[in-house]
C-alpha cells in the first residue's frame, strides 16, 4: 500500500495531506510546549498548494478557533 501523504512547508508552521486527511501543523511559540495539529479543509489544503493562500494565513485561521 503506497503511502498518501504530501506537505507544504512555511517559515513556521506546514500544511499536511496524509491518508485523505488535511492538518497545520504549528509551534504555539511558548517555551517548552510541543507543535498543535489541527485538522483542515480540503479546500484550505488546496488553496495553499495553488499559491492562492500562504500557510501562514491557513495557521492564523485555526490558530483563533
Amino acid at each position: 500500500m503506497a503511502l498518501d501523504y504530501e506537505e507544504i512547508r512555511g517559515v513556521s508552521c506546514m500544511v499536511v495531506r496524509e491518508n485523505r486527511k488535511f492538518f497545520v501543523s504549528y509551534d504555539s511559540g511558548a517555551q517548552g510546549s510541543r507543535p498543535t495539529v489541527q485538522q483542515i479543509t480540503e479546500r484550505d489544503f488546496n488553496a495553499v498548494k495553488s499559491g492562492s493562500l500562504s500557510v501562514e494565513n491557513v495557521m492564523k485561521r485555526y490558530h483563533y478557533q
